[in-house]
């Protein structure tokens, strides 16, 4: 049994539902990181525990939106 992991070029983008969980949207931001075409539909959640986050991915050139 084995898996592959796509390549995130070859992905169509995704909104993922993080339900307000603040950890969901951290967790979910990691694969923005790695290429894949992720946005999230309630990203200012993360103000709840990390009130800069995105401000610092920005820093790295990441943008989302």
């Amino acid at each position: 049994f084995s898996h592959s992991i796509p390549d995130p070029t070859k992905c169509k983008p995704v909104m993922l539902r993080t339900y307000a969980d603040h950890r969901l949207a951290m967790s979910f931001s990691l694969l923005r990181l790695a290429g894949y075409p992720v946005s999230l539909d309630q990203p200012s959640t993360v103000s709840k525990s990390f009130p800069g986050f995105f401000k610092e991915w920005h820093k790295l050139g990441i943008v989302f939106s």
